[in-house]
C-alpha cells in the first residue's frame, strides 16, 4: 500500500519530465527543419528575412500558450485563486514589467548603435580593400607605360607588339605630337576625344572611351622618351573591354553592398562598373547635389545620397591612385532598414521572452509555494504510509490471510496469504467488495459476520470456496478504529486448518487400523489423560477416571512389577520405556498391550511422561505360537541333521572317487591321443592320404573326448577361470588357426575383425579361446562355401574393465528358429540330419555356454535359414597389461630359439612315446632335451646335468611327478618345474603348486601354447643356471652373493632387472654409462647457456635413454622433464632450472661410480667356438628389444661374432657401447641382406 501511495506521489514529476522532454523534442525539430524549408521555399533574401521573423514570433507565441497550459495543468486544485489574491505578487510583476520595458528601449538604442557600426565598419573594409585592388590594377598598367618609355627607339614597334601580345591590350599605336596615328598594330586604336595632356614624361590612363561600335573600353596613353621617334609623340595602348580593376565582391560581404568607378566629366558624372557581355556597364549622371559623387566631402567620408543607378545609399568614395577615377561603395537604403528592423526584432524577441519568462517565474514562484505545502502535506502522508508499511510487512509476513475493510465493506489491506488462498492479486481486491471474490450467497454471509464484528471481536469457522477448492477456515474479526477511536471498519484474519483436520483425521483413522493410542502423565495433578482409542483398547465406555491407580488397574501384579523394573531401568541407565505386558479390560478379557514412553525425572519421581500403547494381541499370540513351533521344529531338524551328515558323508566319499575316475579316464584317455597327435605330424609315407585320413580320425576323436571330459569335469564343478593377462589378437588368430586348414580345404574365406580393441585384457584365455573355438569349428564344419569371419567387438567400458561381444559369422545354410532354443543344451544338435553328415556330438555349444557362464558372460545365435548364422557370446574382462616377453615382430620359436638355444630342458614322463613327442617339439625350436623314463631318474639327471627348466608328468611309476617335485625342491633347486597333465581342475592346479611346481601344461599338448610357457617361464632361468655354472641347488652363485652398492640417482632393482640380475654386469654397464657420457656435464651446460635448444633437445633424449637402460633413474627423469619443457616451448627460466637438476643429477652419478673400486680383472674360460649364427641371432633380437645386454652378449660371443661380420664387429661393438641400439639393430640388419 506504501509503495501505491508513493508511486502516485511521483506519477505528477514523471509527467513534468515527460513533458519536457517532449516539448525539447519538437522545439529542436521546429528549429532545424523550419529554416530548411523557408530557404527551399524562399529564394528571395528579403522574404526569407521576413520569414524567418514570422516564424520566431509564432514559435514563441505557441512556446508561451504551451507553458501556461502545464503550469494551470501542474498547478494544485485550487490554488490560482489564492494566487492571484496575493498583493505582493502584483507589486513583483510591475516591477518586473518595468525593468523589462527600461531594459528593452536600452537594447533598441544599442541595437541601432551597433547596427550601424557594423554597416560603417563593413563599407569601410569593402571600400579600403576594392581601393587597394583598383591601385594595384592602375599600377600595373603604368608599370607597362614605364616599360614602353624603356624601349629601344630602334626595337620600339617591334617591342610594343610584344608587349600587346604579352598584357593582353586590344591594340597599339604610335601617335606624333598632333595625336595623328605613324603606326600601329591591327586596326589603329581610336583617339581620345579630348587629349588633355599629359605631364611630361609620365604614362596615364584615360577612359571610359567608346570604341566604333559603341563598346565602352579603357586606354593607356604614354608619352614617348627622349630618343624615341616620333619625337614629342605618344603610344596609345587600347585595354581589352574586361579589363578592369576588380569590383565584383566575389561573395555576399552584406546585403546590398555594391562597388562602381566613377568620374566627373564636365557637368556629368561619368560611372562605370562590373563587366557586361560587351564591354562592361556605364552610366552618365548630371552631378547633381544629392548624388553621393559630387559631393564635396573628403576621402572616406560616409555620405547618403543617391548612387549610380539615382537611387537612396549610403555610401562613401575613395581615389584609385594614378588614375582620375574614384571608387565609389555604397549599400542600399532598403538593405540598411531591412538590417535596422533585423536588429530590433531580435531585441522585441528577447524583450517578449523576457516578459514571458518572467511570467512563468513568477508562476513557478507561486508554484513552489503550492509545491512546499504539498511536500508538507506529502511528508505528514509519508509518515502515515510507513507505518502502514510496517502493518503491511507484518501482514505479509504471515501465511495467514490477513485483510481490513472500511465501513462499505471495500478492502482497505490484502495481505500475500490473502493472495495465496483465493488465487486474486491485492491490486484486483483494493478499493472493493467481496463480490469480487466470492458468489453472492458467501459474500451476503460474510457481509453478516463483519456487521457483528463492528460491535466487538468474534471468533467463528467457516468454509470459502477457493481456486483451490473449498477451504476450511478459522477466522477472528473486530472492529478497525482511528487514533481518534473512530469505527472506520472491520479487520480479519483467517486461518486455513483444511489441511490440519485432514492429518488430525487421518491420524484418528491410523490409530485406530494400528491399534495405537496415545498418553500422557502430569505429575503435579497425577492424572493420566488418554485417547478415544485406548479407551477402545481396555473396553472402557463413557468417560475414564484421569487418576493414576484407575490407569495402573488394569494391570495384574506381574505386570506392575516389570513396568516398575522398566521405570528404574529408563531412570538409572537410560533404557527407553519399551515393553509389552498383559492387561485386563474393564470387560474380563486379556490382551497384550506395547507400552512405549519417554519420561521427565525429579529424583525417584516421574515429573512429566507421554508415549503411546498399542494392542498387540495377535500379533503376540501369533509370536507365542511359532515359538512353540519353532521348539519342535528344532528338536526334528537335530534329528534329520544328524542323517544328513551321514548322507553327505557317503555324498563326498563318491564324489572324491568320481573325481578321482575322472582323472584317471582323463589321463589314460588322452594320453594315447596325445602320442598319436603329436607324433602324426612326423610321420612320413609314401601316400598322403591315409596319413591325413588318420590324423582327421585323430582330430575328431580328440574333440568328442575332450568335450565329453570337459562337460563331466564342468558338472563335477572341477573347472575355474584362471585368471592371467593375455593378448586378445593372439586368441583370435589362434582361433583361426585351429580351423584354418580345415577352411582352406573347404575354399572358405576366414577373416578376422578386432576393431580396436584393447590388445591385453585379463582373464582365462584357454577357457575363452575353447568356448570361441567351438563357434568356429562348427562354422566351418557346416558351411559348405562363403566365408566366416571372427569378429570383436567393445560395446560397454567402465573403470572395471571392457564388455566384449564375440562373434563367429558363417554363410551356412542357417538354423530353423524353432531349434534355436534348444541349441545350446547338452546332446542337442540343430539338425540331426547335419550332424549325421558332418559328425559331432552335439556338446560344443553346450560346452560354450557352460563356460561362458563360469566366466559371468551370456551367449546367443540369430540365424535364419539359407542365410547363415550369427553365433555371439558377451563377457565382461579388466584390461591387462603387456606381460609377453617376445619382441614385437618376431614369432614365438623364432624367440625360443634366439634366445634359448642350446639351453637344457628335462622332460620326464613314463610313455616312450610321449617322451619322442617331447623331443621332436622342443628340438625344433634349439632347445637342448634331457629324457627320464620315472621321477627317481628326473631327479638324478637334475643333479647331474643341471637343466634350465623340468616337465614332469604327474602319473610315473616309481616316483609321480608331485613326489618328484618335492624331493627337487627338498634339494634346493630354483629352476621352474612345470607338470604335464590332462586335468584342468583347479583342484589338480593346487596340488601341483603345494608340490612347489610353477605352472602346468595341459595335455594334449598344444606347441604354441607349449612354446609360449616355455619362454615365459626361461626368461632368466637360462641365464641364471649359466651363471651357476649348471649348478641346480639353491646355493647361491658367488656373483649372486655381491649385492650392487647403493649409488646416487640409481634404482637398484631396476639395474639388477635390465642387466638380468646380476650385479656386475649392472656395474659394467654403468661404468660404461659413465665413461660414455662423463663430458655431457659441460655440453650441457654450454648448450643451456648458448640458448641451442635444439641440440639441448637431443642431448637430453640421448640422455633419457641411455640413463633408463642402466636404472639411472634421476638422470633418466631429469633428462624427461628437460625435454618435455622443450618440447612444450616452455619459459627460457624453466629451461635454465629444468638444466641445473639433469647437470646436479648426472654429477652426482658420475661422482658415485667413479668412487667405486675397480673390479679385478677374471680370466677369460676358454670355451669352444659356437654357432655364428645363432650368436648373430640373439643379438639382432636384444637389439630389436633396446636390451642394455647387449653389451654384454657381444663380449661373451665375440669370437662368433668377429667370424660372422669381420671390419664390421668393431663399429658395432662401438654403437652397442654408446647406447645407440638403433643404428647397431640397422647394421646388422644391412651385414645379414
Amino acid at each position: 500500500m506504501a509503495s501505491d501511495i508513493s508511486g502516485a506521489l511521483r506519477r505528477p514529476r514523471l509527467t513534468a519530465l515527460r513533458v519536457a522532454l517532449v516539448y525539447a523534442g519538437l522545439a529542436s525539430l521546429w528549429i532545424l527543419l523550419s529554416d530548411r524549408w523557408v530557404e527551399r521555399l524562399l529564394n528571395d533574401p528579403e522574404a526569407r528575412t521576413l520569414a524567418s521573423i514570422t516564424k520566431g514570433w509564432v514559435f514563441v507565441a505557441v512556446t508561451s500558450l504551451l507553458l501556461y497550459v502545464l503550469v494551470r495543468r501542474l498547478a494544485p486544485a485550487g490554488e490560482h485563486r489564492r494566487q492571484a489574491a496575493g498583493p505582493g505578487d502584483r507589486t513583483l510583476a510591475a516591477l518586473v514589467g518595468a525593468t523589462i520595458l527600461l531594459l528593452t528601449v536600452a537594447g533598441l538604442a544599442l541595437a541601432l548603435r551597433q547596427q550601424r557600426q557594423a554597416t560603417e565598419q563593413s563599407l569601410r573594409s569593402v571600400a579600403d580593400l576594392r581601393a587597394s585592388q583598383a591601385s594595384a590594377w592602375a599600377a600595373a598598367r603604368l608599370a607597362d607605360g614605364d616599360r614602353v618609355r624603356e624601349i629601344q627607339p630602334s626595337r620600339l614597334q617591334e617591342r610594343l607588339e610584344l608587349l600587346r601580345a604579352e598584357r593582353g591590350y586590344v591594340a597599339a599605336a604610335l601617335l606624333d605630337a598632333r595625336w595623328r596615328t605613324v603606326w600601329s598594330s591591327g586596326p589603329a586604336p581610336d583617339t581620345p576625344p579630348d587629349t588633355p595632356g599629359p605631364r611630361p614624361g609620365q604614362p596615364r590612363l584615360l577612359g571610359p572611351l567608346l570604341d566604333a561600335e559603341g563598346l565602352p573600353h579603357l586606354a593607356l596613353l604614354v608619352p614617348l622618351a627622349p630618343g624615341q621617334a616620333p619625337e614629342g609623340g605618344f603610344v596609345l595602348l587600347q585595354l581589352a573591354a574586361a579589363d578592369l580593376p576588380p569590383l565584383d565582391l566575389g561573395g555576399k560581404v552584406m546585403e546590398g553592398v555594391a562597388t562602381v568607378l566613377v568620374r566627373r566629366d564636365g557637368p556629368d558624372l561619368v560611372y562605370f562598373g562590373p563587366p557586361a557581355r560587351k564591354g562592361f556597364v556605364l552610366w552618365r549622371r548630371a552631378a547633381e547635389e544629392s548624388a553621393i559623387a559630387a559631393a564635396p566631402h573628403p576621402a572616406g567620408t560616409l555620405i547618403a545620397g543617391s548612387d549610380e543607378r539615382g537611387q537612396a545609399a549610403l555610401g562613401l568614395l575613395e581615389p584609385v591612385a594614378g588614375t582620375p577615377w574614384s571608387l565609389l561603395t555604397r549599400v542600399d537604403q532598403a538593405s540598411l532598414e531591412l538590417q535596422r528592423w533585423q536588429a530590433v526584432s531580435g531585441v522585441l524577441l528577447a524583450a517578449l521572452l523576457a516578459g514571458f519568462g518572467a511570467s512563468g517565474l513568477l508562476a513557478l514562484r507561486r508554484q513552489r509555494a503550492a509545491i512546499a505545502r504539498h511536500e508538507a502535506e506529502r511528508h505528514r502522508q509519508t509518515e502515515r504510509m510507513e507505518a502502514l508499511a510496517v502493518v503491511e510487512a507484518i501482514a505479509d509476513s504471515s501465511p495467514d490471510m490477513i485483510f481490513a475493510k472500511d465501513l462499505q465493506g471495500r478492502f482497505l489491506l490484502f495481505n500475500r496469504g490473502a493472495e495465496r488462498i483465493t488465487g486474486t492479486r491485492r491490486e484486483q481486491v483494493l478499493g472493493r467488495d467481496d463480490s469480487v471474490l466470492y458468489p453472492p450467497d458467501v459474500v451476503a454471509r460474510l457481509h453478516a459476520d463483519d456487521l457483528r464484528a463492528r460491535d466487538g471481536h468474534i471468533e467463528l469457522e467457516e468454509t470459502l470456496p477457493t481456486p483451490d477448492g473449498p477451504r476450511e477456515m478459522t477466522v477472528t474479526k473486530g472492529p478497525l478504529r482511528n487514533r481518534s477511536g473512530e469505527l472506520i471498519g472491520v479487520f480479519g484474519v483467517s486461518r486455513d486448518v483444511t489441511e490440519l483436520r485432514k492429518e488430525r483425521a487421518l491420524l484418528a483413522e491410523t490409530s485406530r487400523i494400528a491399534r495405537i493410542g496415545g498418553w500422557s502423565y502430569d505429575d503435579r495433578t497425577r492424572q493420566v489423560t488418554w485417547t478415544d482409542e485406548i479407551r477402545r483398547i481396555v473396553e472402557v465406555d463413557g468417560e475414564i477416571d484421569p487418576g493414576i491407580g484407575y490407569a495402573l488397574g488394569f494391570l495384574g501384579a506381574e505386570a506392575r512389577e516389570q513396568l516398575d523394573a522398566a521405570l528404574q531401568a529408563n531412570r538409572e541407565r537410560g533404557v527407553p520405556l519399551d515393553l509389552e505386558l498383559p492387561v485386563q479390560t474393564a470387560r474380563g478379557r486379556e490382551r497384550w498391550v506395547r507400552i512405549v514412553g519417554r519420561l521427565e525425572f525429579e529424583g525417584r519421581h516421574v515429573l512429566h511422561a507421554r508415549g503411546f500403547v498399542q494392542d498387540v494381541t495377535e500379533s503376540k499370540t501369533l509370536r507365542l505360537e511359532l515359538d512353540r513351533h519353532r521348539a519342535e521344529l528344532e528338536r526334528q531338524v537335530l534329528e534329520r541333521t544328524a542323517d544328513l551328515e551321514i548322507a553327505r558323508a557317503r555324498a563326498e566319499a563318491g564324489m572324491r572317487a568320481r573325481d578321482a575316475f575322472i582323472r584317471i579316464v582323463s589321463h589314460e584317455l588322452r594320453t594315447p591321443l596325445h602320442q598319436i597327435l603329436n607324433l602324426a605330424p612326423h610321420l612320413h609315407g609314401a601316400e598322403g592320404a591315409q596319413e591325413d585320413a588318420f590324423v582327421e580320425a585323430a582330430d575328431r576323436l580328440a574333440e568328442i573326448l575332450e568335450d565329453v571330459l570337459t562337460l563331466s569335469e564342468l558338472e563335477a564343478g572341477g573347472v575355474v577361470p584362471r585368471v592371467a593377462d593375455f593378448e586378445l589378437g593372439a586368441l583370435l588368430h589362434q582361433t583361426r588357426e585351429q580351423v584354418e586348414a580345415e577352411a582352406l580345404r573347404k575354399g572358405l574365406t576366414l577373416t578376422v575383425d578386432a576393431g580396436s580393441l584393447p590388445l591385453w585384457l585379463r582373464g582365462d584365455a584357454a577357457m575363452l579361446g575353447r568356448a570361441l573355438g567351438n563357434y568356429a569349428r562348427n562354422a566351418v564344419k557346416f558351411t559348405a562355401q562363403g566365408s566366416i569371419q571372427l569378429v570383436a567387438r567393445r560395446v560397454a567400458e567402465d573403470a572395471e574393465g571392457v564388455t566384449l561381444l564375440l562373434e563367429v559369422r558363417d554363410t551356412g545354410p542357417g538354423i530353423d528358429p524353432a531349434q534355436q532354443p534348444r541349441l545350446f543344451g547338452a546332446f542337442e544338435p540343430g539338425d540331426v540330419s547335419m550332424t549325421r553328415r558332418h559328425g559331432g556330438a552335439g556338446l560344443g555349444l553346450a560346452l560354450t555356454r557352460r563356460l561362458t557362464e563360469l566366466m559371468h558372460g551370456q551367449v546367443g545365435v540369430h540365424s535364419r535359414p539359407g542365410r547363415g548364422s550369427r553365433f555371439w557370446l558377451r563377457v565382461h574382462l579388466p584390461r591387462g597389461r603387456d606381460s609377453s616377453t617376445r619382441p614385437p615382430g618376431l614369432t614365438v620359436e623364432a624367440t625360443l630359439r634366439a634366445r634359448h638355444a642350446g639351453t637344457r630342458v628335462l622332460v620326464a614322463d613314463d610313455d616312450p612315446v610321449n617322451r619322442e613327442s617331447a623331443l621332436a617339439l622342443l628340438g625344433a625350436v634349439g632347445l637342448k632335451v634331457l629324457l627320464a623314463e620315472d621321477g627317481r631318474e628326473a631327479v638324478e639327471r637334475l643333479l647331474a646335468d643341471r637343466p634350465a627348466l623340468v616337465l614332469l608328468d604327474l602319473q610315473m611309476p616309481e616316483l609321480d611327478g608331485l613326489s618328484a617335485a618335492r624331493e627337487m625342491r627338498r634339494l634346493g633347486a630354483r629352476i621352474p618345474i612345470l607338470a604335464l597333465t590332462a586335468s584342468e581342475g583347479e583342484d589338480t592346479l593346487a596340488e601341483c603348486l603345494a608340490a612347489g611346481m610353477d605352472h602346468r601344461v595341459h595335455k594334449p599338448v598344444e606347441p604354441r601354447a607349449l612354446y609360449e610357457t616355455l619362454l615365459h617361464w626361461l626368461g632368466g632361468a637360462a641365464a641364471e643356471a649359466d651363471e651357476r655354472g649348471g649348478d641346480t641347488t639353491r646355493t647361491p652363485a658367488p656373483e649372486a652373493q655381491l649385492p650392487l652398492p647403493p649409488l646416487p640417482g640409481v634404482d637398484a632393482d631396476d639395474a639388477l632387472l635390465r642387466s638380468g640380475g646380476s650385479a656386475q654386469r649392472a656395474l659394467s654397464l654403468l661404468r660404461l654409462f659413465v665413461r660414455t657420457h662423463t663430458d655431457d656435464v659441460a655440453r650441457l651446460q654450454a648448450l643451456c647457456a648458448e640458448n641451442r635448444w635444439t641440440q639441448l633437445r637431443q642431448l637430453a633424449h640421448a640422455l633419457r635413454g641411455a640413463a633408463g637402460n642402466v636404472g639411472a633413474r634421476e638422470v633418466h627423469l631429469a633428462s624427461t622433464r628437460l625435454e618435455a619443457l622443450l618440447d612444450e616451448q616452455a619459459p627460457v627460466s624453466s629451461r635454465h632450472d629444468a638444466t641445473e637438476v639433469l647437470v646436479s643429477a648426472l654429477t652426482e652419478l658420475v661422482a658415485g661410480v667413479r668412487a667405486l673400486p675397480e673390479p679385478a680383472a677374471a680370466p677369460a674360460p676358454l670355451r669352444p667356438l659356437g654357432d655364428p649364427a645363432v650368436a648373430v641371432a640373439g643379438l639382432a633380437l636384444l637389439l630389436t628389444s633396446g636390451d642394455t645386454a647387449s653389451a654384454s652378449f657381444i663380449a661373451e660371443h665375440e669370437p662368433e661374432l668377429r667370424q660372422s661380420l669381420g671390419t664390421q664387429f668393431d663399429r658395432l661393438a662401438e654403437l652397442v657401447e654408446s647406447f645407440r641400439f638403433d643404428e647397431a639393430a640397422s647394421l646388422l640388419a644391412r651385414h645379414a641382406a
